[in-house]
C-alpha cells in the first residue's frame, strides 16, 4: 500500500475475486456537489477492514469464523472481508457453506468471505506492474513460504490430465 495502492488493490481483487480499485488509495476531487454544500475540493478514502485468519491445514472451525464475522461487523463502516488462508489440499465447494450463509443473511452481504491458499495469496502479489524491489520481496516471501512447505511442491511433478496417457485396448 505504501509503495503504489494501485498495486494493492489489484492484489485485493486478485485474491479476493471482486474489484477494489474504488476502495484503496485517496480520492480527490474539484468542485463535487454535496447535499448542502459544493466544497472547492474533497480529498476522500474508503474504508475498509479485512479481518485474516491462517492455518497452517485446513482446521478452521465455523465458530470461531463466526465470531471473527461479528467481530468484523462492528469495525467501522466501509468495506469489510474475512480471509480464510491456508494449506487447502482439496477443494471442497461446501466446506464453508455456513460462513458464506451468515455473510449473506445475518451480515446482508457486508462482509465479503474469501478462502484462499498461500500460493493463491503468493501468486496474487506477483503482479506485472511490480516494482524491481517489490519483486524481490515477493520472491524472497515465495521462497519463505516454500521452506516452511506452505506451497504445493508436489504440483510440478504430477502430470496434468492432458499429459497422462490414455490406456488404449
Amino acid at each position: 500500500y505504501d509503495e503504489n495502492p494501485r498495486i494493492f488493490a489489484a492484489f485485493l481483487s486478485a485474491l479476493v475475486g471482486e474489484s477494489w480499485s474504488d476502495h484503496v488509495g485517496i480520492k480527490f476531487f474539484q468542485q463535487q456537489k454535496r447535499r448542502t454544500a459544493i466544497p472547492d475540493g474533497v480529498i476522500s478514502q474508503r474504508a475498509f477492514t479485512i479481518f485474516i485468519e491462517t492455518k497452517q491445514f485446513d482446521w478452521f472451525y465455523d465458530a470461531q469464523l463466526g465470531n471473527h464475522l461479528e467481530a468484523l461487523d462492528e469495525e467501522s463502516p466501509g468495506k469489510k472481508v474475512l480471509l480464510a488462508l491456508s494449506n487447502f489440499e482439496v477443494a471442497e465447494d461446501r466446506r464453508f457453506e455456513r460462513v458464506k450463509d451468515l455473510c449473506r443473511d445475518k451480515y446482508a452481504a457486508r462482509i465479503v468471505f474469501a478462502q484462499a491458499t498461500f500460493e493463491d495469496f503468493v501468486n496474487a502479489l506477483q503482479l506485472e506492474t511490480l516494482p524491481l524491489e517489490l519483486g524481490a520481496i515477493v520472491s524472497e516471501f515465495r521462497d519463505y513460504l516454500d521452506s516452511e512447505n506452505l506451497l504445493p511442491a508436489w504440483k510440478p511433478f504430477l502430470p496434468t490430465l492432458s499429459e497422462t496417457p490414455i490406456p488404449r485396448g
